[in-house]
């Protein structure tokens, strides 16, 4: 029996991209339950977009409400959904028909995960490159230690309800949001799987957060250090988090000397070359 899901999407000013989003997931051959999209207080033609879907598709929903960020529109998105299953997706990305079969042929095969998550595409001015050649994982699973290492990719990620309810949602206070999430859910002993066979599509843009690279780094900091406030960790994972910590501090030290001496464009530029 397949997982009954819930297509969660925060929309701010996604006029350009919307769309294509919500083509690809009516277009999935696994179809959700419903689809909600939170209009986090978009002035562009979004609510428009919204509306002409609406007419097309009964099982899109719309929150609205004021402008308040990605973790809030997630979150707003989630409280009103009804399937113990999310998935969730930027409104700038796209899903591969067969996402959602990939997920519930995932939870089959690992029927105790709570959080799966699958390899995908990047696609940056009409490129597509496949984001891992190799599993990031051990045996199709990712432990915290190596999500502490680097962050999956997770556009399309699908968790129960119970894994949002016990970490508490996203936090809105966060800048990267899904990470901490994800560190959450493992730090919190939740089973991940991971599926290897890419159906998901993140395309890149300069308006993304994750261009912002002084900011995610320290937003990154910040991660770490609240996962060793509020959770009780191994020794292995505090030492992966300490040896993380000292890396970042240096790398944003670095960033900061760099940015007054060079524009941030030039500076990025010369630390890509550097491998930092």
């Amino acid at each position: 029996m397949n997982p009954e899901l819930t297509v969660v999407i925060p929309a701010y000013n996604a006029q350009d991209t919307l769309a294509d989003t919500l083509d690809s997931v009516f277009a999935q051959t696994l179809a959700p339950i419903e689809v909600i999209v939170t209009d986090d207080g978009s002035i562009d033609e979004t609510p428009a977009v919204l509306q002409r879907y609406q007419q097309m598709h009964s099982s899109l929903r719309v929150v609205s409400q004021k402008n308040a960020g990605t973790a809030a529109a997630y979150n707003a998105a989630i409280a009103a959904s009804h399937t113990p299953w999310i998935v969730m997706v930027s409104a700038d990305d796209l899903l591969l028909e067969h996402h959602l079969e990939n997920i519930a042929n995932t939870l089959h095969a690992h029927p105790n995960a709570e959080l799966i998550t699958t390899n995908g595409f990047y696609l940056e001015d009409g490129i597509k490159t496949l984001v891992y050649e190799q599993t990031p994982c051990l045996d199709d699973s990712c432990t915290l230690t190596q999500l502490i290492d680097q962050c999956f990719f997770a556009v399309g990620a699908a968790f129960t309800r119970e894994v949002f309810d016990v970490v508490k949602g996203f936090r809105e206070d966060m800048f990267a949001e899904d990470y901490y999430f994800f560190l959450s859910t493992l730090a919190g002993r939740f089973e991940h799987a991971y599926a290897p066979l890419p159906t998901a599509v993140h395309r890149r843009s300069a308006k993304q957060k994750s261009n912002k690279a002084l900011m995610m780094r320290t937003e990154e900091l910040r991660n770490f250090e609240l996962l060793q406030q509020e959770f009780e960790l191994r020794e292995h994972e505090q030492e992966a988090i300490a040896q993380k910590i000292a890396h970042l501090k240096k790398n944003i030290a670095l960033r900061k000397v760099l940015y007054r001496v060079f524009s941030e464009e030039c500076a990025e530029r010369f630390i890509r070359k550097m491998g930092r």
